[in-house]
C-alpha cells in the first residue's frame, strides 16, 4: 500500500481546456478525500472523435496493468462490436421499411390495372361497341406510361440506376469503385424507377435492383456512422458492410435470411472471409423479422408469420422412382438456361453494335421502351391471347434490355416453375394412378413446379443457394432431395456452356471484373504472363526533368500508374499530375506574382528617398503606367508629323537617373500586372493570376527545365510483381483474391512488362 505522501501523476501532451481542468480538479479532490491512498494516473489524448479518456484506478482492489488491459479491451473490442451491431440492425430495419413501402406502391399500381380490366366500360361507351378494344387501349397505354416514366426518371436523374445492379455490386466488391453507383441520388432513382417498372406488369424482377438499393443504403448509413466510428472509413470495413447490404437486399425481397446470405455470397464474391459471416446473418435476420412483422400488422389478410409462398404438400410427396425425372428437369433447365443467357447477350450486343439498335437505344433512346412496353403489354393482354400464350421466355429477355431498373431473378423463377408444372402435369397424365399404381402415392405437379423453378433459376444465376431460398419461400423441406438434384445438375450443365447471367452482363458492359472459367482448352493452360503482358511500358526515371515528365503523362492519358525501369516502385498518375500542377499550376503562378510584388514593394521603399514618390495601390500604378504610354504615343506622333513635342498636362521634374529609375519601376509594375489579377498583397491589389503568353511561356519553361525530385513523390515501393513464366491461372487467382488492377512483370529486377486487369479479362472472355 502506498504512503500518504504519494502524489498525483499526470501525463498530457496538449494544453488543458476548461473541461479537462475540471476533471483534474475533481480527481485531486478525490485523492485528498482518500487520504492519499489512491494513485491516479491520468492519460489525456485527443482522438478523432475528440474524446478525453481518463483512466482512474484504486490500487487496493485491482492491479494497474489489469485495469489498463480492461480499459483497452472495452475500448477496442466492445465498442466496435456495439457499433457494428447498431449499424447492421439499422441497415436491416431501414431496408425492410423501404422494401415494404415499394411493395405497397407496386401493389397499388397493379390493383389499378385490375380495376381497368374489371371496369364496366359499357357505361361510358356507346351501345354496340366492343368494350375490349377500350380495355386493351387503356391496358397498353398504362404500361407504356409507367415504363416510359421509369426510363425518363432514370435517364435524367441517375443513369447508374438502370439495370439489375448485381453485376455492378460484384465489380464494386471486387475492389473497383464505380462512380456514383452507391450515391443517394442513385438510391432514390433506383427505388422510384423500380416501383414504376414493376407496377407496369412487365415480366421484370425486384431481387437484383433491390440488392443495389440495400447496398446503396449500406453506403449511406456507413457515411452517417463515420463520425461515430472511424473504422468505417477503412476500405476493408466498407467492403464487409456492402457485402452485408447485399444479403439484406435478398432477405427483404423473399423474406429468406439464410438463403439471402448464401445467395449474396455466391453472386458477389469470388472469395469470402468467414469472419464476416455473422454480419450478413445478423443484418438479414433483422431485415426479415421487420419485414414479416410489419407486413403482418399492415395487411389484414395476414394472420400470422408464415412462409412467403406457403405450400402444403404431404410428407410422401414423391417416390424414389421420380428422382430420374427430377434429374431430367435439371438437365433441361441447364440447357434452357444456357440458351436464355446466350439469347440475352446476343440481343444486347445487337442493340449496341447494329445501326438499327443504336438508333433505338442511343439516338432515340425513349423510342425503344415505348415500342417494347407496347408490344409486351399487347401480347400479355389478359382478355386476349395473353390468357393462352406462354411467351415469358422471350418476353423476359426483351424486357430485361430496357433502360430501366429491372431484375432477372423473378422472371426466370416463374419460367422454371411453368416448365416444372408442365412436366408434373405430363407425369400426372401418364401415371394417373401414380407410378406404383397406388392412389396413396399420387403425383403432385406442384412439387415439379417447385423443382423446376429452383433448377432454372439456379442454372441462369449459377447458384446453389436458390434451393435454400425455395425452402424458405415454401416453408417445407420434404422435397429437399429433388430440388438439390435438379439445381446441381442444371448448374453443371449451364456452366459448361455459358457464364452466369450476371457475368454475361459484366462482359457486355465491359466492367473491370474477371469472370470465373470452369473449363478451357489444353492450350490455355500453357499461357503465361509473358504471352499477355504489355512490353511497351511507359516509365519515369531518376534524372528526368519536369518537361519530360509532362510529356509522358500527357501522351499516355490511359495509363494510371508509371513505374521506373529498374522497378523501384509505382507512382499513381494522380500524384504526377499534382506534382506538375505544383510547378506550373495556378497556385504556383499566383505565388510567383506574390514574389514579384514583394520585390517591387522592396524596391519602391529603397527609391522613396528620391524626388519621385511611388504611389501604392493598383489604381495609382495603372494610372502612372497609362500616363507613360500616352506620353510615348504623343512623342511618336509628334516625331512623325514633324511638330514640336507637347508637354504633359502634369509634368514631372526628374533628372536622368530618376527617369531611369522610373522606367525600371514601371516595367516591374507592368510585369506584375501581367502576371496576376485579384489577390491582395503588401497593400497592392493583385488579381487572380493570368500570365500573358510570352511571360507565362518563359516562366513555365524555366520551371519545367528543373530536374524531377523523386523524394517529393509518394512512391509505392512494393507494387505487386510477377515473373515471365507465371501461369495464367495463378494470375487469375491473384487478381481475384487481392483485387489487383495491374501487376508488373520483372526479370532479375528489371521491368519487362505489365499485366493489367484488362488483358486478363479479355483473355478469359475469349474462352467463354
Amino acid at each position: 500500500m502506498l504512503s500518504p505522501d504519494k502524489h498525483l501523476d499526470l501525463e498530457y501532451d496538449r494544453p488543458l481546456g476548461k473541461t479537462t481542468k475540471g476533471i483534474l480538479k475533481k480527481c485531486k479532490a478525490l485523492n485528498t478525500a482518500n487520504k492519499g491512498y489512491l494513485l491516479l494516473r491520468i492519460y489525456l489524448f485527443h482522438s478523432n472523435c475528440s474524446w478525453v479518456t481518463v483512466l482512474i484506478h484504486e490500487l487496493n482492489n485491482v492491479p494497474i496493468n489489469q485495469a489498463m488491459r480492461k480499459s483497452k479491451r472495452d475500448q477496442y473490442v466492445f465498442l466496435p462490436i456495439t457499433v457494428d451491431g447498431f449499424y447492421l440492425a439499422l441497415l436491416g430495419v431501414s431496408t425492410a421499411v423501404c422494401s415494404l413501402a415499394m411493395d405497397f406502391a407496386i401493389e397499388q399500381l397493379q390493383q389499378y390495372v385490375g380495376h381497368i380490366l374489371t371496369y364496366n366500360w359499357a357505361d361510358v361507351i356507346e351501345s354496340g361497341h366492343n368494350h375490349h378494344a377500350y380495355t386493351f387501349i387503356v391496358w397498353s397505354g398504362y404500361a407504356v406510361i409507367l415504363v416510359t416514366s421509369s426510363a425518363i426518371f432514370a435517364h435524367y436523374f441517375s443513369p447508374q440506376a438502370i439495370g439489375s445492379g448485381i453485376p455492378e455490386m460484384k465489380t464494386i466488391l471486387r475492389g473497383f469503385m464505380l462512380k456514383e453507383y452507391l450515391s443517394f441520388r442513385t438510391l432514390i432513382s433506383k427505388m422510384i424507377g423500380l416501383t414504376l417498372s414493376l407496377g407496369s406488369g412487365l415480366p421484370l424482377g425486384k431481387e437484383g435492383p433491390f440488392v443495389h438499393v440495400a447496398s446503396a443504403l449500406a453506403s449511406q448509413v456507413s457515411r452517417f456512422l463515420t463520425g461515430v466510428q472511424g473504422a468505417y472509413e477503412n476500405e476493408s470495413m466498407s467492403h464487409e458492410l456492402l457485402a452485408a447490404g447485399c444479403a439484406v437486399g435478398v432477405a427483404c425481397t423473399f423474406s429468406s435470411p439464410i438463403g439471402g446470405v448464401l445467395f449474396s455470397i455466391e453472386v458477389t464474391s469470388a472469395y469470402f472471409a468467414v469472419r464476416n459471416y455473422w454480419r450478413g446473418f445478423f443484418a438479414a435476420i433483422c431485415a426479415a423479422t421487420t419485414f414479416r412483422i410489419v407486413r403482418l400488422v399492415v395487411k389484414a389478410s395476414e394472420i400470422t408469420v408464415s412462409a412467403y409462398y406457403q405450400t402444403r404438400f404431404p410428407e410422401d410427396a414423391f417416390l424414389p422412382e421420380e428422382i430420374p425425372v427430377f434429374g431430367l428437369i435439371g438437365l433441361t433447365s441447364g440447357l434452357a438456361g444456357a440458351l436464355f443467357i446466350k439469347c440475352h447477350r446476343a440481343l444486347v450486343i445487337w442493340l449496341h453494335n447494329s445501326s438499327i439498335g443504336r438508333a433505338l437505344t442511343q439516338r432515340n433512346w425513349l423510342l425503344y421502351p415505348v415500342i417494347v412496353s407496347f408490344i409486351v403489354s399487347a401480347i400479355t393482354y389478359p382478355k386476349g391471347a395473353g390468357q393462352f400464350l406462354s411467351g415469358k421466355f422471350v418476353l423476359s429477355i426483351v424486357s430485361s434490355t430496357l433502360p430501366i431498373p429491372a431484375g432477372i431473378f423473378m422472371p426466370v423463377f416463374v419460367i422454371g416453375a411453368s416448365f416444372g408444372r408442365l412436366m408434373g402435369e405430363s407425369m400426372a397424365v401418364l401415371f394417373p394412378e401414380g407410378i406404383r399404381s397406388n392412389y396413396s402415392a399420387e403425383i403432385h405437379p406442384g412439387v415439379y413446379a417447385v423443382v423446376g423453378a429452383a433448377a432454372f433459376c439456379g442454372s441462369v444465376t449459377h447458384t446453389i443457394s436458390v434451393a435454400v431460398i425455395v425452402f424458405e419461400l415454401t416453408g417445407q423441406l420434404m422435397h429437399i432431395l429433388p430440388v438439390m438434384i435438379a439445381v446441381v445438375v442444371g448448374n453443371v450443365v449451364c456452366s459448361y456452356f455459358q457464364p452466369s447471367i450476371y457475368d454475361s452482363i459484366i462482359m457486355t458492359k465491359a466492367l473491370p471484373y474477371i469472370p470465373d472459367v470452369s473449363h478451357c482448352s489444353h492450350d490455355f493452360h500453357s499461357v503465361v504472363a509473358e504471352n499477355i503482358m504489355v512490353s511497351d511500358v511507359k516509365f519515369i526515371w531518376k534524372d528526368m526533368t519536369y518537361c519530360e515528365l509532362k510529356e509522358v503523362v500527357d501522351g499516355n492519358s490511359e495509363i494510371r500508374a508509371f513505374p521506373t525501369r529498374i522497378l523501384l516502385g509505382s507512382v499513381a498518375r494522380k500524384t504526377l499530375c499534382l506534382l506538375i500542377e505544383s510547378k506550373i499550376g495556378e497556385r504556383a503562378r499566383h505565388l510567383e506574382a506574390v514574389r514579384r510584388a514583394r520585390v517591387l514593394s522592396q524596391d519602391s521603399r529603397e527609391e522613396s528617398s528620391h524626388s519621385m514618390e511611388f504611389h501604392h495601390g493598383e489604381k495609382d500604378m495603372r494610372k502612372e503606367l497609362l500616363s507613360r504610354r500616352d506620353s510615348d504615343r504623343t512623342a511618336a506622333k509628334t516625331d512623325r508629323e514633324g511638330l514640336p513635342a507637347m508637354s504633359s498636362p502634369h509634368p514631372i521634374q526628374r533628372n536622368a537617373s530618376h527617369r531611369d529609375s522610373l522606367s525600371e519601376h514601371l516595367e516591374n509594375i507592368e510585369s506584375v500586372l501581367e502576371l496576376s489579377e485579384g489577390s491582395r498583397c503588401f497593400g497592392v491589389n493583385i488579381n487572380p493570376l493570368t500570365f500573358r503568353f510570352y511571360t507565362r511561356a518563359t516562366w513555365e519553361a524555366e520551371q519545367l527545365s528543373c530536374s524531377l525530385d523523386l523524394q517529393a513523390i509518394h512512391i509505392d515501393s512494393a507494387p505487386f510483381q510477377l515473373v515471365e513464366n507465371t501461369s495464367i491461372f495463378k494470375i487469375h487467382s491473384v487478381f481475384s483474391l487481392l483485387g489487383l488492377r495491374r501487376a508488373y512483370v520483372t526479370k532479375l529486377g528489371r521491368l519487362v512488362g505489365v499485366v493489367s486487369l484488362r488483358e486478363v479479362r479479355l483473355l478469359f472472355e475469349e474462352t467463354l
